[in-house]
């Protein structure tokens, strides 16, 4: 559950910050194009086998989203402005891939010996 919360703060850490070619929206719809991706990953799990199988991928894109994060530190502040922006375009969107991630990770914690094998994912420096 502690996973849960921590990826969906950074996803709406990223969605609310915006995203792009460094920009706050380019980082922004990075960051859930890939959040989309690990549900992609997520919903392929159906065994500890597949579990196994997807646990690297998972780890790449957890690291691609710390990148993501790394980056947008580096930028300026978002503004009040840029901030109603972002959550006007993506907020719906970032809302609903959040649902579909947390029901694909409590999806997968109940398949026997899988959810253990996801445990091991590192999250450091996650938001």
């Amino acid at each position: 559950m502690r996973t849960l919360f921590v990826l969906a703060s950074a996803l709406m850490l990223l969605v609310a910050n915006g995203c792009g070619g460094d920009s706050h929206e380019s980082l922004g719809k990075e960051g859930l194009s890939t959040m989309k991706d690990m549900v992609d990953v997520l919903k392929g799990v159906k065994d500890e086998a597949s579990a196994k199988s997807a646990k690297p991928q998972l780890q790449t894109l957890m690291d691609k989203l710390k990148s993501i994060d790394e980056r947008q530190s580096k930028l300026p502040a978002v503004t009040d402005a840029e901030k109603k922006e972002m959550e006007s375009k993506y907020g719906e969107d970032g809302k609903q891939v959040m649902q579909q991630f947390m029901s694909e990770m409590m999806r997968v914690a109940m398949i026997p010996g899988a959810g253990e094998m996801l445990q091991g994912l590192d999250m450091k420096g996650m938001k």
